[in-house]
Protein backbone atom coordinates (compact mmCIF):
# COMPACT_ATOMS: atom_id res chain seq x y z
CA UNK A 1 0.00 0.00 0.00
CA UNK A 2 1.34 3.49 -0.81
CA UNK A 3 1.71 6.37 2.11
CA UNK A 4 1.71 10.21 1.43
CA UNK A 5 4.90 11.44 3.07
CA UNK A 6 4.29 14.61 4.34
CA UNK A 7 7.58 15.92 4.93
CA UNK A 8 9.05 14.42 1.70
CA UNK A 9 8.32 16.08 -1.75
CA UNK A 10 8.02 12.07 -3.41
CA UNK A 11 7.75 12.20 -7.35
CA UNK A 12 7.49 8.62 -9.07
CA UNK A 13 7.88 8.81 -12.94
CA UNK A 14 4.59 8.18 -15.06
CA UNK A 15 4.46 4.60 -16.06
CA UNK A 16 3.28 3.35 -19.67
CA UNK A 17 2.30 -0.34 -18.01
CA UNK A 18 -1.60 -0.66 -18.02
CA UNK A 19 -1.92 -1.75 -14.47
CA UNK A 20 -0.39 1.25 -13.08
CA UNK A 21 -3.22 3.08 -11.10
CA UNK A 22 -3.48 5.83 -9.12
CA UNK A 23 -5.30 5.69 -5.46
CA UNK A 24 -5.13 8.97 -4.11
CA UNK A 25 -5.92 12.68 -5.21
CA UNK A 26 -3.56 15.60 -5.17
CA UNK A 27 -4.05 17.58 -1.88
CA UNK A 28 -2.78 21.29 -2.99
CA UNK A 29 -1.02 22.45 0.40
CA UNK A 30 -0.66 26.15 -0.85
CA UNK A 31 0.66 27.80 -3.87
CA UNK A 32 4.02 27.86 -2.82
CA UNK A 33 3.99 24.06 -2.53
CA UNK A 34 3.45 21.35 -5.14
CA UNK A 35 1.25 18.33 -4.21
CA UNK A 36 2.00 14.68 -5.06
CA UNK A 37 0.65 11.51 -5.85
CA UNK A 38 2.17 8.32 -5.48
CA UNK A 39 1.09 6.00 -8.06
CA UNK A 40 1.23 1.88 -7.61
CA UNK A 41 0.52 -1.38 -9.39
CA UNK A 42 -1.55 -4.05 -9.68
CA UNK A 43 -4.27 -4.42 -7.37
CA UNK A 44 -6.35 -1.98 -4.85
CA UNK A 45 -5.43 -1.60 -1.20
CA UNK A 46 -7.31 -4.86 0.77
CA UNK A 47 -10.86 -3.53 1.75
CA UNK A 48 -13.70 -5.40 3.71
CA UNK A 49 -16.87 -6.76 2.32
CA UNK A 50 -19.40 -6.19 4.70
CA UNK A 51 -22.51 -7.84 4.15
CA UNK A 52 -25.78 -8.58 4.80
CA UNK A 53 -28.58 -10.29 2.34
CA UNK A 54 -29.32 -8.14 -0.23
CA UNK A 55 -32.78 -8.25 -2.20
CA UNK A 56 -30.52 -5.11 -4.84
CA UNK A 57 -28.20 -7.65 -4.67
CA UNK A 58 -30.56 -11.06 -5.57
CA UNK A 59 -31.60 -8.96 -8.60
CA UNK A 60 -28.54 -8.41 -9.69
CA UNK A 61 -27.34 -11.85 -9.61
CA UNK A 62 -30.72 -12.89 -11.90
CA UNK A 63 -31.83 -14.44 -8.55
CA UNK A 64 -35.80 -14.09 -7.30
CA UNK A 65 -35.24 -12.65 -3.56
CA UNK A 66 -37.46 -13.21 -0.83
CA UNK A 67 -38.59 -9.99 1.94
CA UNK A 68 -38.03 -13.37 4.62
CA UNK A 69 -34.59 -11.85 5.17
CA UNK A 70 -32.53 -15.07 6.04
CA UNK A 71 -29.82 -12.48 8.26
CA UNK A 72 -33.54 -10.44 10.01
CA UNK A 73 -35.85 -11.87 12.45
CA UNK A 74 -38.11 -9.85 13.50
CA UNK A 75 -41.23 -12.70 14.54
CA UNK A 76 -42.27 -15.77 15.79
CA UNK A 77 -45.22 -17.91 13.58
CA UNK A 78 -48.59 -19.27 15.09
CA UNK A 79 -49.79 -16.51 15.74
CA UNK A 80 -47.77 -13.90 13.96
CA UNK A 81 -46.18 -12.03 16.90
CA UNK A 82 -43.32 -9.64 16.89
CA UNK A 83 -39.63 -10.65 19.62
CA UNK A 84 -38.27 -8.26 21.88
CA UNK A 85 -35.23 -7.52 19.81
CA UNK A 86 -34.58 -7.60 16.03
CA UNK A 87 -32.01 -9.90 15.50
CA UNK A 88 -29.62 -8.87 12.74
CA UNK A 89 -26.24 -10.72 11.06
CA UNK A 90 -23.68 -8.81 9.26
CA UNK A 91 -20.55 -10.88 7.59
CA UNK A 92 -17.10 -9.49 6.33
CA UNK A 93 -16.93 -11.56 3.01
CA UNK A 94 -13.31 -10.28 2.97
CA UNK A 95 -10.44 -13.31 3.33
CA UNK A 96 -7.64 -10.86 4.29
CA UNK A 97 -9.16 -7.38 5.10
CA UNK A 98 -10.94 -6.00 8.71
CA UNK A 99 -13.53 -4.13 9.29
CA UNK A 100 -13.14 -1.54 11.80
CA UNK A 101 -15.53 1.05 12.75
CA UNK A 102 -18.99 0.24 10.67
CA UNK A 103 -21.84 1.78 11.46
CA UNK A 104 -25.18 -0.63 11.00
CA UNK A 105 -27.87 0.90 11.28
CA UNK A 106 -31.64 -0.44 11.93
CA UNK A 107 -34.73 1.23 10.36
CA UNK A 108 -38.38 0.23 11.00
CA UNK A 109 -41.64 1.56 8.88
CA UNK A 110 -45.17 -0.07 8.62
CA UNK A 111 -46.29 -2.76 6.40
CA UNK A 112 -46.03 -1.93 2.64
CA UNK A 113 -44.45 -0.85 -0.30
CA UNK A 114 -42.72 2.89 -0.53
CA UNK A 115 -43.71 4.19 3.38
CA UNK A 116 -41.55 5.91 5.10
CA UNK A 117 -39.23 4.46 7.21
CA UNK A 118 -37.90 5.74 10.63
CA UNK A 119 -34.14 5.26 13.23
CA UNK A 120 -34.54 2.93 15.47
CA UNK A 121 -30.53 2.96 16.27
CA UNK A 122 -27.01 2.47 14.73
CA UNK A 123 -24.57 -0.28 16.72
CA UNK A 124 -21.00 0.07 15.49
CA UNK A 125 -19.09 -3.22 14.91
CA UNK A 126 -15.70 -4.43 14.37
CA UNK A 127 -15.34 -7.76 12.26
CA UNK A 128 -11.96 -9.77 11.38
CA UNK A 129 -11.83 -11.19 8.16
CA UNK A 130 -15.02 -13.99 7.32
CA UNK A 131 -16.12 -13.40 10.91
CA UNK A 132 -19.63 -12.45 11.55
CA UNK A 133 -21.63 -11.28 14.21
CA UNK A 134 -25.92 -11.04 15.59
CA UNK A 135 -26.85 -7.89 16.51
CA UNK A 136 -29.97 -7.64 19.21
CA UNK A 137 -31.85 -4.10 18.37
CA UNK A 138 -34.52 -3.92 20.62
CA UNK A 139 -38.20 -3.30 19.65
CA UNK A 140 -39.87 -0.41 22.27
CA UNK A 141 -43.36 -1.53 24.34
CA UNK A 142 -45.24 0.49 22.02
CA UNK A 143 -44.33 -1.24 18.93
CA UNK A 144 -45.04 -4.71 20.92
CA UNK A 145 -48.24 -3.75 21.85
CA UNK A 146 -49.68 -2.27 18.74
CA UNK A 147 -52.66 -4.39 17.95
CA UNK A 148 -50.83 -4.27 13.66
CA UNK A 149 -47.70 -6.52 14.40
CA UNK A 150 -46.82 -6.84 10.62
CA UNK A 151 -43.76 -4.09 10.83
CA UNK A 152 -41.15 -3.65 8.16
CA UNK A 153 -37.69 -3.29 9.03
CA UNK A 154 -34.07 -2.33 6.78
CA UNK A 155 -30.70 -2.78 7.47
CA UNK A 156 -27.96 -0.62 6.04
CA UNK A 157 -24.37 -1.20 6.88
CA UNK A 158 -22.06 1.68 6.41
CA UNK A 159 -18.01 1.35 6.10
CA UNK A 160 -16.08 4.04 4.15
CA UNK A 161 -13.77 1.39 2.60
CA UNK A 162 -16.54 -1.16 2.06
CA UNK A 163 -15.48 -2.80 -1.38
CA UNK A 164 -18.87 -4.42 -2.49
CA UNK A 165 -21.97 -1.45 -1.54
CA UNK A 166 -25.07 -3.73 -2.67
CA UNK A 167 -24.78 -6.06 -0.16
CA UNK A 168 -24.74 -3.01 2.34
CA UNK A 169 -28.67 -3.16 2.05
CA UNK A 170 -31.03 -5.50 3.32
CA UNK A 171 -34.99 -5.56 4.17
CA UNK A 172 -37.60 -7.07 5.87
CA UNK A 173 -41.42 -6.97 5.01
CA UNK A 174 -43.47 -10.34 6.21
CA UNK A 175 -47.21 -11.22 6.99
CA UNK A 176 -48.64 -14.58 7.03
CA UNK A 177 -51.75 -16.26 6.36
CA UNK A 178 -53.03 -19.78 7.51
CA UNK A 179 -55.24 -21.96 5.35
CA UNK A 180 -57.45 -22.77 7.99
CA UNK A 181 -58.22 -19.52 8.76
CA UNK A 182 -58.18 -17.93 5.38
CA UNK A 183 -59.72 -20.59 3.62
CA UNK A 184 -57.74 -22.23 0.36
CA UNK A 185 -58.47 -19.20 -2.10
CA UNK A 186 -58.56 -15.88 -0.76
CA UNK A 187 -57.28 -11.47 -1.03
CA UNK A 188 -55.06 -9.38 1.24
CA UNK A 189 -54.52 -6.18 0.81
CA UNK A 190 -51.35 -4.21 1.62
CA UNK A 191 -50.27 0.12 1.65
CA UNK A 192 -48.46 1.11 -1.49
CA UNK A 193 -46.98 4.54 -1.16
CA UNK A 194 -45.39 7.04 -3.27
CA UNK A 195 -42.51 8.50 -1.64
CA UNK A 196 -41.74 11.54 -3.89
CA UNK A 197 -42.75 15.09 -4.35
CA UNK A 198 -43.63 14.35 -7.75
CA UNK A 199 -46.08 12.32 -9.64
CA UNK A 200 -45.17 9.08 -10.70
CA UNK A 201 -46.06 5.55 -12.24
CA UNK A 202 -45.75 2.83 -9.34
CA UNK A 203 -45.38 -0.60 -11.03
CA UNK A 204 -46.72 -4.07 -8.68
CA UNK A 205 -45.13 -7.30 -10.12
CA UNK A 206 -45.31 -10.81 -8.20
CA UNK A 207 -42.26 -13.15 -8.55
CA UNK A 208 -42.84 -16.79 -9.85
CA UNK A 209 -44.49 -19.00 -6.75
CA UNK A 210 -47.08 -21.47 -6.34
CA UNK A 211 -49.78 -19.98 -5.17
CA UNK A 212 -51.43 -18.48 -8.49
CA UNK A 213 -50.74 -14.63 -7.38
CA UNK A 214 -52.44 -11.73 -8.96
CA UNK A 215 -51.50 -8.39 -7.89
CA UNK A 216 -53.48 -5.41 -8.34
CA UNK A 217 -53.36 -2.89 -10.02
CA UNK A 218 -50.41 -3.62 -11.91
CA UNK A 219 -49.79 -0.32 -11.71
CA UNK A 220 -50.99 2.92 -11.28
CA UNK A 221 -50.10 6.57 -11.50
CA UNK A 222 -49.72 8.44 -7.58
CA UNK A 223 -49.99 11.77 -7.12
CA UNK A 224 -46.77 13.18 -4.51
CA UNK A 225 -46.59 11.38 -1.54
CA UNK A 226 -50.17 9.33 -2.60
CA UNK A 227 -51.06 5.95 -0.52
CA UNK A 228 -53.75 3.71 -2.13
CA UNK A 229 -54.05 -0.19 -0.70
CA UNK A 230 -53.22 -2.66 -3.09
CA UNK A 231 -54.59 -6.18 -3.45
CA UNK A 232 -52.99 -10.14 -3.67
CA UNK A 233 -55.10 -12.36 -4.40
CA UNK A 234 -54.07 -16.24 -3.63
CA UNK A 235 -54.71 -19.67 -4.65
CA UNK A 236 -53.35 -22.69 -2.73
CA UNK A 237 -53.26 -25.70 -5.20
CA UNK A 238 -55.66 -28.43 -4.65
CA UNK A 239 -53.06 -31.23 -3.92
CA UNK A 240 -51.45 -28.83 -1.23
CA UNK A 241 -52.48 -30.44 2.18
CA UNK A 242 -50.59 -30.04 5.86
CA UNK A 243 -51.81 -30.63 9.26
CA UNK A 244 -51.57 -27.97 12.34
CA UNK A 245 -48.33 -29.78 13.50
CA UNK A 246 -46.53 -29.65 10.46
CA UNK A 247 -48.04 -27.48 7.69
CA UNK A 248 -46.88 -27.10 4.56
CA UNK A 249 -45.44 -23.54 3.22
CA UNK A 250 -45.87 -21.59 0.39
CA UNK A 251 -44.34 -18.02 -0.52
CA UNK A 252 -45.48 -15.50 -2.69
CA UNK A 253 -43.40 -12.50 -3.24
CA UNK A 254 -44.67 -9.06 -4.96
CA UNK A 255 -42.37 -6.25 -6.15
CA UNK A 256 -42.85 -2.63 -6.37
CA UNK A 257 -40.76 -0.23 -8.55
CA UNK A 258 -40.43 3.42 -9.50
CA UNK A 259 -41.27 4.94 -12.73
CA UNK A 260 -37.21 4.84 -13.48
CA UNK A 261 -37.37 1.28 -12.76
CA UNK A 262 -35.67 1.31 -9.34
CA UNK A 263 -36.40 -1.10 -6.74
CA UNK A 264 -39.50 0.80 -3.89
CA UNK A 265 -39.69 -2.49 -1.88
CA UNK A 266 -41.31 -5.67 -1.86
CA UNK A 267 -43.55 -7.89 0.46
CA UNK A 268 -43.16 -11.71 1.25
CA UNK A 269 -46.52 -13.61 1.76
CA UNK A 270 -45.89 -16.70 3.72
CA UNK A 271 -49.31 -18.93 3.69
CA UNK A 272 -49.09 -21.70 6.00
CA UNK A 273 -51.25 -25.00 4.94
CA UNK A 274 -52.38 -26.36 7.23
CA UNK A 275 -55.65 -28.73 6.78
Amino acid sequence: MAMMQSSVNATVAARSDSVSRTWCTPQHKGPDRQSCCVRVDGAPPDRPDLAIYSQDEQFDLGVAPTWDNPDILTNQWGPFRLLPEVSVTVRNLSSTASAVNADVALYISSFGIGVPRSLLSIQRINLAPQQQTTLLFPLNQAILDAAEQRIGTLVQITHPHDRKRINNLGSQYLADAYASVAGRTFTVSFPVMNPLASAQVISLGVLPNQLSAVVVPASQTLAPLEQIVATLALQIPAAVHGTPSAPTRLDATLVGRSADGSLLGGLTYVVFVDN
